[in-house]
């Protein structure tokens, strides 16, 4: 994750957070795929910002669902300039825990809508249309 800021205090803060445990990983995903600097920051920062909004609603990273991506990213949308990749950013964060049996695949899930209406299917935790 270093690679990505310049302050060595800032990881370490990010460690503290509701995704500590799995921001490293995520932050080298980033990397390995090719990340610019800023465009990595502001994904690990969208991250930063979804366990906050968890937190402040006392939901735990197991029970993280679709549903609670969807809210997160109205609320956003409502509170914040929302950038058209963050469905992204958001998928790919609910994959790798999928991945690493963090949370649950859920059957049918109701989808985080992405850009151009693609939806996330949890299952195979891919976009499709």
């Amino acid at each position: 994750m270093e690679q990505f800021y310049k302050d060595p205090h800032t990881p370490v803060r990010m460690r503290e957070g509701l995704f500590g445990a799995y921001v490293d990983v995520f932050a080298r995903q980033l990397s390995d795929e090719g990340y610019a600097r800023s465009s990595g920051r502001y994904a690990l920062q969208v991250v930063a910002d979804l366990g906050h909004w968890l937190s402040a609603r006392g939901i735990a990273v197991p029970q993280l669902t679709t549903k609670h991506l969807e809210r997160y990213l109205d609320c956003r949308s409502s509170h914040r300039h929302r950038r058209s990749g963050d469905s992204a950013i958001l998928r790919r964060l609910f994959a790798l825990l999928i991945e690493k049996g963090i949370v649950a695949q859920e059957l049918r899930p109701p989808g985080i809508p992405g850009e151009r209406g693609r939806i996330l299917d949890s299952r195979s935790a891919k976009a499709v249309s």
